[in-house]
Formats: C-alpha cells, sequence, structure tokens
C-alpha cells in the first residue's frame, strides 16, 4: 500500500511537470511570434502608406499684366508662354528672352509663383520704379500687339522679327540704354504692318507696372 502511494505521488509529479514544461515552451513560442510579427508593416496596416509627393516640377506666371509669347528656357528646352502668362518647367533655373534679347534669369521662385520683371533682375518687388525694371516694363508693353496692357501682353510675332534685324546677336537687356532701346523700338515698329504698335513712355510702363503689382494676381495651380 505504501508502495502504491509513493508510485501514484511520483506519477503525478511527472504530469504536473510535463503540462508545465509543455505550457511554458507554448508561452515562449507565442511570444518569439509576436515579436516577428510586430517588425513587419503591410499595406493593410494602419501605420502603412503611400504619398505621391512632387518632388520637382512647377508653373509659373509671368506677369506685367500676363505676358502671351515670351521665350524661356529650361530643362534643356525652348518654350514660351501660354496666353496666361504660365510657363512650366522641371527646374530652375529659367531663363527669359524675347527674340535676341536676353531679359534675365530666374533663380529662386517667390511663394505665389508670379514672376515680374523685378524678380529676374534679382530686385525685391519694391522696386518697381528701378531703371532696369523700368526698361523691361517699356520693352514688354511696347511689343504688346494690341497696345493695350490692360487686356495682357500678346507679343507681336512681326515685332519679334524685326527686333531680331535690329540686333541680330543675343544681347543682355541690361547692356542696352533706355535711349538706345527706344530707338530700336521705334525702327523695329517701322518695319511692320501693326498699326495699333507704339513705343511707350517709361511713365506709362511704370504706371502700368504698379497697377499690376496691385492687381493681386492669382498664384497659378501647381501640379
Amino acid at each position: 500500500m505504501t508502495f502504491f502511494k509513493t508510485f501514484l505521488s511520483i506519477l503525478t509529479f511527472i504530469v504536473f511537470t510535463a503540462c508545465g514544461g509543455s505550457s511554458a515552451g507554448t508561452t515562449s513560442s507565442t511570444s518569439s511570434d509576436s515579436t516577428s510579427q510586430s517588425d513587419v508593416i503591410t499595406s493593410s496596416d494602419p501605420s502603412f502608406s503611400i504619398t505621391n509627393e512632387y518632388t520637382s516640377g512647377f508653373v509659373g506666371k509671368f506677369i506685367d499684366s500676363p505676358v502671351s509669347g515670351l521665350t524661356y528656357h529650361c530643362d534643356t528646352i525652348d518654350r514660351t508662354t501660354d496666353e496666361e502668362g504660365l510657363f512650366n518647367c522641371e527646374n530652375l533655373p529659367v531663363t527669359f528672352s524675347l527674340g535676341t534679347i536676353m531679359l534675365g534669369t530666374l533663380d529662386k521662385l517667390q511663394a505665389d509663383y508670379l514672376v515680374f520683371p523685378q524678380d529676374i533682375l534679382k530686385q525685391p518687388r519694391s522696386a518697381a520704379l528701378h531703371p532696369e525694371v523700368t526698361k523691361m516694363a517699356v520693352l514688354l508693353q511696347s511689343v504688346d500687339t494690341d497696345a493695350n496692357a490692360l487686356n495682357g501682353i500678346n507679343i507681336d510675332p512681326d515685332m519679334l522679327k524685326a527686333l531680331s534685324q535690329e540686333l541680330p546677336q543675343k544681347t543682355d537687356l541690361t547692356d542696352i540704354s533706355l535711349e538706345d532701346l527706344n530707338a530700336i523700338l521705334q525702327n523695329a515698329i517701322q518695319t511692320t504692318s501693326n498699326v495699333n504698335l507704339r513705343v511707350v513712355s517709361a511713365q506709362q510702363a511704370q504706371d502700368h507696372l504698379l497697377f499690376s503689382i496691385s492687381n493681386n494676381y492669382k498664384s497659378p495651380i501647381q501640379p
């Protein structure tokens, strides 16, 4: 009887130990699996997301009134601004020209994505009366096909050809005096058939540019 009790106690101890060991083993296995799963992020996980961001590419708008037909160079390609003065590039810088006359290069964009003559001349927007800014405004407004910058500036194609004949070599606008520019414009106008064209005075050019700056043009929609 004593032997039987002893044997029963030993058997109970063995069974209990075995169950306890199995339970510990299961717990360890579950814990290991849990750690492994927490390091894996899948598309169904709330923390998983894909964001499409444009790291390059922008649309700007050239203003002295919106200027249509202005040549711009970026990304090794020449294009012209559309009827709203918009230009589209992947990267800066952007160089603007009118025929053989080089206006300047834009190295950075303002937050509104608008481009005024001051911007490509690296002058503050408040410098609307700067001599170089005035000279660019005179040029742009004098080549407007209907001579009415209030409804936008649409560069006259015949005027472009005439200017290229007057200045066959690429020339920086900053290297041309206002007096010489007026003479060049007058000579070019006389070779075109557009009776609307006229040379805008410095005062008229300044007045219109100031009006455009205060006009609160909307920023172009970005991609």
